[in-house]
């Protein structure tokens, strides 16, 4: 086998990891500079395991209501799917909590926002940015929270149907791990479904409501 033909069967693959490249690349470039370019979007824990962590994470909150920034907190122990957006978006795996964005740019972690808001740097990166007092709520509905039970399920995780003259329990696909779902008033991505929370809601309560003896019930324990 010659030298040329053994380049011509590598082209393609040296092309699919090319165009690989370029597309985590143009990725990892809008997650940082266009999704929340005009806010400012801190990553937390909400465990306290380790000591650390969660005086690094309180630390960023003091800092960012002592000036009176209005900012959104992603909790990745509430939702996981943040933890998956914050390793695209940082595009590692060896992630330490908190982590801050301000404007999509990525700013960095407790000691980076330390340093910023003793140099004063901080403020006037957050000039144009809205402000709030720190005891002000925003969203009555989940208090800030930015989640809720989920309306279908109401945080069981577990979905009646019925079929066959029985009613089964199934896992809950409108919410995640915890029961909880994006709050429909104050949560970005679920302002476009907000109307019709409350016809998942209705249909819900419908198989609960459901009269049959209890000898039709299947349970499943997990």
């Amino acid at each position: 086998m010659s030298t040329q033909e053994i380049d011509s069967s590598e082209l393609p693959k040296v092309r699919q990891l090319v165009n690989q490249f370029l597309s985590i690349s143009i990725t990892h470039q809008k997650n940082n500079s266009i999704d929340d370019k005009n806010e400012l979007v801190i990553y937390t824990t909400s465990i306290g395991i380790i000591r650390e962590t969660a005086q690094d994470c309180q630390l960023v909150r003091s800092i960012l209501q002592t000036l009176c920034l209005k900012f959104i907190e992603k909790d990745v122990s509430i939702h996981p799917l943040y933890l998956k957006e914050l390793y695209e978006r940082i595009g590692t795996v060896k992630i330490k909590l908190p982590q801050t964005f301000v404007g999509g740019l990525y700013v960095g972690g407790a000691s980076a926002v330390e340093s910023l808001n003793e140099s004063g740097k901080l403020r006037e990166l957050t000039t144009n940015f809205e402000r709030q007092g720190a005891t002000e709520i925003n969203c009555a509905s989940c208090y800030d929270y930015r989640f809720v039970p989920c309306h279908s399920c109401h945080g069981s995780r577990r979905n009646r149907s019925s079929s066959f003259n029985r009613i089964a329990e199934l896992k809950c696909g409108q919410c995640n791990e915890n029961g909880l779902q994006l709050c429909p008033q104050c949560s970005i991505p679920m302002r476009s479904r907000a109307n019709s929370a409350p016809k998942r809601q209705f249909e819900s309560e419908k198989h609960y409501n459901l009269q049959v003896p209890c000898t039709n019930y299947t349970l499943k324990l997990s």
